[in-house]
Parts: structure tokens; sequence; C-alpha cells
């Protein structure tokens, strides 16, 4: 009998400790409502300097491998995604590709698609600004795939996957710059006018981007 008691409690107990590893994931300081994301707003805004945004990296760099596993899944990539965002703003896109890897690796079948794809736009993004040329076509056509397999593409993705490509054939950096004048053009003319399409764009942060190569 004290056997079969002991088996229960210890069952019980593995249950009670899951609900409240649940329950912390819910209710802890969460870095997306409280840290990342209004950081994100922040610098957007022009209101927070690059030391401040590495400050809060480095908190969270630090923090990470805790934080992380005890997240719900979309709040976990929610989170992964401001802190490569905020790696691109100050210029550290190896460190946002690494933010990104993990994020895009992420099995959870409650993902939600949508945050997937931006993450890998943004993910080409990273690629872009460290100047991956010779690996581009193969992450443009990985990452189209992903979009047509969940038919979440748009007249935006397939603009910014032909800019990609482009931008890998060229060299540097008038002619850049000049693939860039007109990627902002075409976006001023046929896709920022339009509420839905506004917002994939803001995805990839594409003002900044823009600002950041023109």
């Amino acid at each position: 009998v004290n056997k079969w008691l002991t088996q229960i409690a210890h069952r019980y107990y593995r249950h009670l400790h899951y609900d409240v590893k649940k329950l912390d994931a819910l209710f802890q300081p969460d870095w997306h409502k409280q840290k990342l994301s209004v950081t994100v707003a922040q610098y957007v805004n022009g209101k927070i300097s690059n030391a401040e945004v590495e400050q809060v990296l480095s908190e969270f760099s630090t923090q990470s491998a805790s934080l992380l596993k005890t997240l719900l899944p979309n709040t976990r990539v929610t989170v992964l995604f401001h802190a490569a965002s905020l790696c691109l703003f100050i210029s550290q896109p190896s460190q946002a590709i690494n933010w990104l890897n993990i994020l895009i690796h992420q099995t959870d079948i409650s993902v939600r698609p949508g945050a997937q794809a931006a993450a890998r736009l943004l993910y080409l993004v990273a690629h872009q600004e460290l100047g991956n040329k010779n690996i581009m076509p193969s992450l443009v056509a990985s990452t189209k795939r992903f979009y047509q397999k969940t038919k979440l593409i748009t007249e935006v993705e397939e603009g910014l996957f032909n800019f990609f490509l482009q931008w890998a054939k060229l060299a540097p950096p008038k002619e850049e710059k000049k693939a860039f004048q007109q990627l902002k053009a075409e976006a001023e003319k046929n896709w920022i006018p339009d509420d839905f399409l506004r917002a994939k764009l803001s995805q990839v942060h594409f003002e900044f981007w823009m600002k950041r190569n023109l």
C-alpha cells in the first residue's frame, strides 16, 4: 500500500510540477512584452541609443538558455524575432542569424506559419547585410518554397525574392545602391499604399533597411 501511495504521490508531483512550469511561462517577466518588443519600438522611433539596445541584448543573451526553455512556443518565436531585429538595428547580422536559426528550427506544431515565414524573410535580410551573395540564391529558393507551401506568398515577397537574386549578381557599391533605389520606388508605388502589403514590409523593418543601404 505504501509503495502504491508513493507512486501516486510521485505521479501527482510530476503533473503538478509540469503545470507550475506552464504557469511560470504564462506569468513570468515576459521579454516579449516588457523588454524586447518595447526596445524595438523605441529604437524604430529614435528614442533609444545603440548602447541601450546592446545592454538589453546582453541581458537577454545571459538569460536566454533558461528563458527560452520555459516560454510557450509562439512567445519563444516572438522573442527570438525581436532579438534578431535588434541585432540588425545595431549592425550585428551574425548574431541575428544565430537567433533566427533557433527560431526557424522550432518544430512545435502550434507555432504560427506566418511567424516562421517572417523569420525566414528577415533571415535573408541578415545575410544580405553580411554580404553573403554566394549562398543567397539557395536561401531564396528554400524561403520561397516555404512561402508557397504555406500559401503566404504575396507580391511583396515575390518582389523581395527577385531583389535578393538581383543583388547577389551585382558588384558593390554603385550597382547595389541603384537596386535598392529601385526596390524602394516599387515599394512606395505598389506596396506601401496598401495596408496589408505595408504590414508585410514592416516584418523586415523595411524603412530602416532602406535607410541603412541608401
